[in-house]
């Protein structure tokens, strides 16, 4: 709302993931001097996204972020590059010996155990 020359705003959020918890911290070491760092950080977001400043209906901004993952689009992304690191692994290695051999049956064990305890990370 703009009132006497000046834009007033009321802003509030949860503090329920790590983004939120430290950007509401950094807010609150600014105290007063809020307005300044709010206003560079919207027009370099807008400056990145100038589809907004000709938006004529409602804006909707998604953000990604790590902790909107699913524990199982987690694992299947953990999955896909401890199988892509193997696949190099065993094409340098042309030549196998027996008792060298990574069989899949032990990959297969081997990654379930490490997803099982994704939750260490």
């Amino acid at each position: 709302m703009i009132k006497d020359g000046k834009y007033r705003f009321s802003l509030q959020f949860d503090s329920g993931s790590d983004n939120q918890v430290r950007a509401g911290e950094f807010l609150e070491r600014l105290g007063n001097r809020k307005s300044r760092v709010v206003v560079e950080a919207i027009n370099e977001y807008m400056d990145n996204h100038p589809e907004l400043d000709t938006a004529e209906k409602k804006i909707e901004i998604k953000l990604n972020s790590l902790h909107t993952y699913s524990k199982e689009k987690i694992e299947q992304m953990v999955r896909a590059l401890i199988e892509e690191k193997l696949s190099l692994i065993q094409a340098s290695n042309n030549i196998k010996k027996e008792g060298d051999a990574i069989t899949s049956g032990t990959t297969d064990k081997d990654i379930a155990t490490m997803l099982d305890n994704i939750d260490l990370f």
